[in-house]
């Protein structure tokens, strides 16, 4: 739900950009995915969902978009 409104449903982009074959994606350590969704992106639409997700459904999330990936 929370992805979905700027990513899409799918994860291929809206107003966020496509989460599939993504670089910064590839770029990133679990941990580091985790760090950057609990956070946010500052200067952007990218907020940040650390006081709103569980640490378990930020790892669920790391791992749909890993799927993405391939």
């Amino acid at each position: 739900i929370n992805c979905a409104a700027c990513h899409g449903a799918d994860g291929a982009g809206g107003l966020g950009k496509s989460l599939h074959g993504n670089k910064f994606i590839q770029s990133q350590s679990d941990e580091e995915l985790i760090a950057f969704l609990r956070a946010g992106r500052e200067g952007t639409a990218m907020d940040g969902f650390g006081d709103i997700l569980t640490p378990e459904d930020l790892g669920y999330i790391v791992t749909l978009i890993r799927t993405w990936q391939k």
